[in-house]
């Protein structure tokens, strides 16, 4: 196969591969036309370990399992729904993300929503009931 063979193949279908091309950027196009856009705001909490006279129930988890502990009781059913009532909008639980920050005493609360104010006014009022709940 020589060069001129090639390049005669490559024009012969070089309309597929153009059509392609268009097919893709105007189905792209219109999919992100009709996509909703999605805000995600962030609010953290510092972590300190409890004076053992203050929480003898949680005096011997050390500083990385009650920061772990914290984490799993923001999404429970009771501190979402408090949230919920309180700021007058439902958050799914797969809205909500709740990670640690690599190598610290913080966590960091992520909420998606459609609307940037709701989003970042779900996630300061869960940390201040996740707080009230457990009486910090």
């Amino acid at each position: 196969m020589d060069l001129r063979e090639l390049f005669r193949i490559t024009l012969r279908w070089l309309w597929l591969l153009i059509l392609g091309a268009i097919l893709g950027g105007v189905s792209t196009y219109f999919f992100s036309i009709y996509q909703q856009p999605v805000y995600a705001s962030t609010a953290q909490v510092f972590i300190t370990q409890p004076q053992r006279n203050q929480l003898a129930d949680l005096g011997y988890y050390n500083g990385q399992q009650l920061i772990q502990t914290y984490i799993e009781l923001m999404v429970t059913d009771q501190v979402l729904s408090e949230t919920a009532q309180r700021v007058d909008h439902i958050v799914r639980e797969n809205q909500i993300s709740i990670q640690q920050v690599r190598d610290t005493q913080v966590i960091k609360v992520t909420v998606e929503d459609s609307n940037p104010s709701k989003a970042a006014e779900f996630a300061n009022m869960l940390v201040i009931v996740f707080l009230s709940l457990i009486h910090i």
